[in-house]
């Protein structure tokens, strides 16, 4: 790794860096797999740290070795996600990252609060965040308070996708158990996308926000539906999704993300859901219909003028929407 990040090559550092993790992770004696993972992330810090000596507190930028400065920090924080990413398990059962949180950890907060100016180390913090969150939910619990609200005011000053990604592995890890928490959260996100694509920027030119927002809120169907549907602003986001489907003007990942949360909105009866979550639809069953009857002649005619004339990478999405529309009508009662 020394000598990959004396040339400071980025996708090199991200390879040595993938194929040195799959390695040690295989290895079953703990003292040379800690040596070896120690060897691997020793260096990174230490270079990450110099980085982050060199960035202004006030985020200026007010120098070429300040620039060159972010831009080698967004590199090895990239590396070191990698290296999160594929340190997932150990063939003793016993994840190798614990071994390295406590000098990780600092090193990581250290960044969040001296470069979160710049959104090239934003993302790649953000990334390290949600990494951990689904490899080692336990190594990071006593910490998802502080990081959540680090998180938030980031998504809120810059409205980066990241933020959101990691608030959804958040709802997959947490949302069950927290479900008054998880509405309150939906409710600030949501409230803030709307004024950010009604005042700021149209929603074509955003639309990597789109996506993780409607990616987001997929989770919060399968895992905490009650903080969606009793969310106040449940109806609006229904309603956005709808304005989404024409306003992300044909962009393909967003209008995805966009067809999958509404069929599967629609759909829930079809879904594999806990016994919860099952309940907490059943209940609010109404709220969802109202929505269809609402929307869904609407969503019916884009979902056909999508399948007539769409891009085909749209097409399953697209008609498990339009499937999800018909066969939830099925279900109302007839009078």
């Amino acid at each position: 790794m020394d000598t990959v990040l004396s040339i400071d090559k980025g996708e090199a550092m991200a390879t040595v860096a993938v194929g040195y993790t799959r390695l040690l992770v295989q290895m079953k004696d703990e003292v040379p797999r800690r040596q070896m993972l120690a060897n691997l992330i020793g260096p990174l810090l230490h270079r990450g740290d110099t980085a982050l000596n060199t960035i202004p507190v006030d985020g200026s930028l007010s120098s070429p070795e300040s620039v060159l400065a972010v831009d080698s920090l967004a590199r090895y924080l990239h590396a070191l996600q990698k290296i999160v990413r594929f340190c997932d398990t150990g063939s003793s059962g016993v994840n190798p990252l614990s071994e390295i949180m406590t000098t990780v950890w600092p090193f990581l907060e250290k960044a969040s609060s001296r470069a979160a100016h710049f959104e090239v180390v934003l993302s790649k913090v953000l990334a390290i965040h949600e990494q951990l969150l689904k490899n080692v939910p336990d190594l990071v619990s006593p910490h998802f308070q502080q990081t959540i609200k680090y998180v938030v005011d980031a998504f809120d000053r810059t409205k980066n996708a990241s933020a959101l990604r990691y608030m959804t592995s958040a709802v997959e890890g947490f949302g069950s158990s927290n479900v008054e928490s998880f509405r309150e959260l939906l409710a600030h996100v949501s409230s803030s996308i709307f004024t950010y694509i009604s005042s700021e920027k149209h929603v074509h030119e955003c639309t990597d926000l789109i996506r993780a927002f409607f990616e987001m809120i997929q989770r919060y169907i399968l895992y905490c539906p009650a903080a969606l549907i009793r969310c106040p602003h449940f109806a609006s986001i229904v309603s956005c999704a709808v304005e989404c489907l024409t306003s992300c003007q044909g962009e393909r990942e967003s209008t995805r993300a966009t067809f999958n949360f509404l069929g599967q909105l629609f759909g829930w009866r079809s879904l594999r859901l806990s016994g919860e979550s099952l309940n907490a639809f059943q209940t609010a069953s109404h709220l969802v219909d109202e929505e269809v009857a609402l929307h869904g002649a609407r969503i019916a005619q884009t979902c056909m003028s999508t399948l007539l004339g769409g891009p085909q990478m749209l097409w399953p999405s697209c008609s498990d929407c339009l499937f999800a529309v018909v066969t939830s009508t099925v279900s109302w009662a007839i009078p």
